[in-house]
This record gives structure tokens, C-alpha cells and sequence, in this order.
């Protein structure tokens, strides 16, 4: 079995049968390609490290079937197997969590916010005129950075900013932070 990451981050799966013989219902391999691709959809869910698995293309190359040694469990063994090993060989990208962040402040703490927010590893995505001397700022900004905003902003625009935020999407976490992540989370187990 085959693994590959996906370039596309939409948290979910594509499981190809490469084998031959996989639209036949009488063929063994579609029974072994359904198995396998059952157990990997079950090991995503449970992950690697402890942390569900998405975005995945396995792709199964080879299969068999033996009246004596074939059985559901075998194969699903066999998938759980080729995902964990799969998994050990190919580059895990670990995706956090990025919201839309709009900031409604004053016009003379504009530049302080943008750079606030650019330091957080946000992205400024605009600013547009709210009136009254105001200005709503526009970015997208990780989940984990602005978990504490509502104070610091409350400093940087002297008591007089607001902001809301919504998820937006996930995306791939900087590979010095992911790796603080992963010797963190290898510390605790």
C-alpha cells in the first residue's frame, strides 16, 4: 500500500485501488480493497500520534485472497498496518486552526493594530473607513495567537477597539512550531 499527502487541506480521503479487478463483485481484490479502505478511514479517525490524520490518498497496489488466512480482520489489520507505516515515511504536515479576525479601532491605533496582528503571524488582509474616525481591519490570523486578544487590544487601542472573529479554515502550521508541538506532546506521553 501507497501513501501520499494531498496539497489541497479539505479534510478528507481518496482511496484508490491500483490492483486490477476492483469493479468486479466477484474479484477478492474489491473485498480486500473495501476492508483496507474501511480500516483507513477508521485509523484517520484515530491518527497518528494521537492526532486524527487528514487529506490522505492511499492507494492499495496488491492484494490477495486465501481461503484460510483471508478474513475481514486480516485485511483490516492490513490497512491499520500500511497506514501506520505510511504515516512513519511520509512528511505529516500538522494543521492548526486560522480565523477571520475584523478589528473595528480607532483611525490613530490603525498602524499599531496591523502591526500587532502581522506579529501574531497574521495576514492583513485590509482596511476599509467605519466612520466617526474609526477604521475595521481586516486578517486572518492563527487560532492560538489570538487567544488572549480581547486583552492586548484592549492596551494597544487604549480601551477604545473591538474585534470579532470566525473560523475560516485550516492550514499548515510553520515546521519550527509544529515541531515544539510534537516534542511537547511526546514529553506528555
Amino acid at each position: 500500500m501507497l501513501g501520499e499527502s494531498l496539497e489541497i487541506f479539505g479534510l478528507e480521503a481518496v482511496f484508490l485501488c491500483s490492483a486490477g479487478g476492483d469493479r468486479d463483485p466477484r474479484n477478492p481484490v474489491r473485498g480486500i480493497y473495501l476492508e483496507c479502505s474501511q480500516c483507513i478511514a477508521q485509523q484517520m479517525e484515530r491518527g497518528a500520534n494521537g492526532r486524527p490524520l487528514v487529506d490522505l490518498r492511499a492507494v492499495l497496489t496488491d492484494g490477495k485472497a486465501h481461503s484460510v488466512d483471508s478474513s475481514d480482520m486480516a485485511f483490516q489489520t492490513a490497512g491499520a498496518l500500511g497506514l501506520k507505516e505510511a504515516a512513519k515515511s511520509t512528511q505529516i504536515h500538522l494543521l492548526e486552526p486560522v480565523d477571520e479576525v475584523a478589528v473595528l479601532v480607532a483611525d490613530e491605533y490603525v498602524g499599531a493594530v496591523m502591526s500587532d496582528l502581522s506579529s501574531r503571524r497574521g495576514r492583513v488582509s485590509g482596511t476599509e473607513p467605519a466612520g466617526n474616525g474609526r477604521s475595521l481591519v481586516k486578517a486572518e490570523v492563527p487560532e492560538i495567537e489570538i487567544s488572549r486578544y480581547a486583552l492586548d487590544l484592549r492596551s494597544i487601542s487604549h480601551g477604545t477597539g473591538s474585534f470579532s472573529r470566525s473560523y475560516l479554515r485550516h492550514e499548515p502550521m510553520p515546521h519550527s512550531l509544529a515541531q515544539k508541538v510534537q516534542a511537547t506532546a511526546e514529553a506528555e506521553d
